[in-house]
């Protein structure tokens, strides 16, 4: 399951209002020691992906995101550092100290 939070849906709405033809793309981009690292981009969908509909908006889902967790959360959040979407997965990576110690 996909969830995109009113913060993140009034963001993708301006961008995609802005880059007509667009889909949001999430896609797996390698581990790291708190698991999977996921990237948000917007692109032109190709023939092959499936697009799902998340209360209106298009995303693709790469087929290694899923490998690792159906569910991805995307949020936009402003602070006194920046602003940004962020994208969360209920992986169930655990860590210790280190990277030694992940494991899925």
């Amino acid at each position: 399951m996909i969830e995109i939070t009113a913060s993140a849906r009034k963001a993708l709405d301006g961008y995609l209002a802005q880059n007509p033809g667009q889909v949001v793309k999430i896609r797996f981009a390698g581990l790291e020691c708190s698991g999977p690292v996921l990237k948000l981009s917007l692109a032109a969908p190709e023939a092959h992906e499936t697009i799902v509909d998340v209360n209106g908006i298009a995303v693709v889902l790469d087929e290694e995101t899923t490998v690792f967790s159906d569910d991805q959360t995307i949020d936009y959040l402003k602070t006194d550092e920046g602003e940004g979407f962020r994208i969360t997965s209920s992986g169930g990576f655990s860590c210790g100290g280190d990277c030694s110690s992940c494991g899925g």
